[in-house]
């Protein structure tokens, strides 16, 4: 995950973009039935995006020099 171009987080084991899944998807908050019982985001979230392959680091800091 990259917050304002920089690199955050990374993680394993997640499906590949075109995988056939059946979990809902949630940004901002976690699923109403999970045991952290509906976490939600404090504060606000803008310019979210979703890729069908992974971007590369050039890719995100070029898509954030379009924006700034």
């Amino acid at each position: 995950m990259y917050i304002d171009g920089v690199l955050d987080n990374t993680t394993t084991g997640v499906l590949p973009a075109n995988a056939p899944a059946t979990a809902k998807l949630y940004i901002g908050r976690d699923d109403i039935y999970s045991p952290t019982n509906g976490y939600f985001v404090k504060g606000g979230m803008e310019e979210i995006r979703i890729y069908g392959r992974t971007l590369t680091a050039t890719e995100v800091q070029q898509l954030l020099n379009l924006n700034n």
